[in-house]
């Protein structure tokens, strides 16, 4: 698999981690993950979940023996299945797909949203933005880091963030890329947090969900 990533991307930093502990420990920026997940040991699904919760955008491809976790691989949002042995064209797709995915996400991690408190202004990345909770005539922005707390309308903000995000709730707008898994009326973030969805905007939302999930496998 190394050899044929080097091939297909001769300029990319392939790096190899036998155990969970070096893996979490590394120092290195991770663009893309080839984990491999075995059924008689769920801690590669585990060690999956905790690289989802760390970073929901990291794109993370199953390499499996068997289909035992295609659905959790759809519920963790996994970038691809591949059942081995890998054939060089299905990686050869995988990377090439992968460069356009990170393109995508370079693009919106420099997309940045303006927000004013009374003594501070804060530049926020919409990426960073995991769901945004009304209270009152305030708004309650929560990142992975903070909670930015201002003056504002949940409309207004529908409109400023645009694409990627979803009104669930009159009481909530979330982050598509957070979203872990949902019920009729829950949404449980990658960060374990919960949100309220309301049943009569399920439908429309897990149509706006999976949408989303077709454009970034795109």
């Amino acid at each position: 698999m190394n050899q044929c990533i080097l091939k297909t991307v001769p300029d990319c930093d392939v790096s190899e981690y036998t155990t969970e502990e070096d893996l979490l420990s590394g120092q290195k920026e991770l663009d893309l993950v080839f984990l491999q997940v075995r059924s008689d040991d769920p801690n590669g699904m585990e060690l999956a979940k905790k690289l989802k919760r760390m970073n929901g955008c990291l794109p993370i491809v199953l390499l499996a023996d068997t289909n035992d976790y295609v659905y959790d691989a759809f519920n963790i949002q996994a970038f691809q299945y591949l059942l081995k042995p890998v054939k060089e064209q299905q990686l050869k797709a995988v990377l090439t797909r992968a460069e356009q995915y990170a393109d995508r996400i370079e693009e919106c991690r420099q997309a940045r949203i303006v927000l004013k408190t009374k003594n501070t202004t804060y530049s926020v990345l919409k990426s960073e933005i995991c769901y945004i909770e009304s209270n009152l005539k305030k708004l309650l922005i929560h990142t992975g880091t903070e909670c930015i707390e201002i003056y504002g309308s949940m409309k207004d903000m529908e409109q400023q963030l645009g694409d990627g995000f979803y009104r669930c709730h009159r009481g909530y707008l979330v982050g598509l890329s957070y979203v872990k898994s949902y019920s009729t009326d829950t949404i449980t973030l990658t960060n374990g947090e919960e949100l309220l969805l309301s049943k009569e905007r399920y439908r429309e939302f897990d149509l706006a969900y999976r949408s989303y999930l077709k454009i970034r496998q795109n």
